[in-house]
């Protein structure tokens, strides 16, 4: 109700005072940033309560402020109006969310871009040492990926834990992203296999036939293993010209494995389809 709100600025209502709230918007500010349904009232609404004095770096007990909640909902117009008056774009809360984090996160491109154009920093880490990186390639949002990457983020950062942006696509079955990463200087050890696929009692190959040339050779035969295991393995045969002398016996899931890791392939497994990317 943006007249109402504007006859109660006029008559003397205080446009910064808080209430006691964690979790939630503590101001009028936040709270106009953080409705479900978003309309140009209350863009109209933020700007007049910037106008008369509202601090867009207050926060709430969280210490939530009010970029933080427009990144919550990818309003980006809004976000812009709160930069323009001094909101800091690296700024975190206690649990160490950021704006960008966030914004990448929920893949929200016009966001994205916006806060690093205004000195949003792609290195900045949460308490976890989650990236934005890692948590575009986590959900799967490639077009927030590429912008990153675009605007210097570092492909090879690792979590306390070792995770790494790669780790996180490879996780989620996402073979578009990971080869974008692999394209970007992505280190192919950091690449995840789920425990399941390797601890699996495939089906046994012997790999020892005089015929086997090449790694497609080899690939060849693991793939008709796999496929009686309800398994399908990908990959690009004319990328997959290699000689190879391997002679190995065992199951398929640890031959291919032991394959990918001595030639440094990638293996992004996705329910029971696998894909192995160079």
């Amino acid at each position: 109700q943006d007249a109402v709100v504007q006859l109660l600025i006029e008559r003397g209502a205080d446009v910064n005072y808080r209430a006691p709230s964690r979790e939630g918007a503590a101001s009028a500010l936040q709270a106009a940033l953080d409705v479900p349904d978003f309309k140009e009232a209350h863009l109209n609404i933020i700007r007049q309560l910037i106008r008369h004095g509202a601090n867009v770096k207050g926060r709430n007990s969280a210490g939530r402020s009010p970029l933080l909640f427009a990144a919550d909902h990818g309003r980006w117009e809004a976000a812009g109006d709160l930069i323009k008056n001094g909101a800091d774009v690296n700024e975190a809360d206690l649990k160490g969310g950021f704006p960008l984090l966030i914004a990448a996160c929920n893949g929200y491109d016009q966001l994205v871009g916006l806060l690093l154009e205004k000195g949003a920093s792609p290195a900045m880490t949460s308490l976890d040492g989650q990236t934005p990186l890692m948590c575009a390639c986590r959900g799967g949002h490639g077009g927030t990926v590429s912008l990153l990457l675009d605007n210097g983020a570092n492909v090879n950062t690792k979590t306390a834990a070792g995770a790494t942006a790669l780790t996180e696509a490879t996780r989620t079955g996402d073979v578009a992203i990971a080869q974008l990463l692999l394209a970007r200087g992505a280190d192919h050890s950091g690449g995840y296999v789920p425990g399941a696929f390797k601890t699996l009692r495939g089906r046994a190959v012997a790999v020892n036939k005089k015929k086997i040339k090449k790694i497609s050779d080899v690939l060849g035969m693991l793939s008709k293993a796999a496929v009686q295991d309800g398994y399908t393995i990908n990959y690009d045969i004319k990328k997959m010209g290699q000689k190879t002398t391997m002679k190995a016996k065992g199951p398929w899931n640890k031959l291919l494995n032991d394959l990918t890791v001595k030639n440094r392939f990638v293996l992004v497994v996705k329910d029971k389809s696998i894909t192995i990317l160079p």
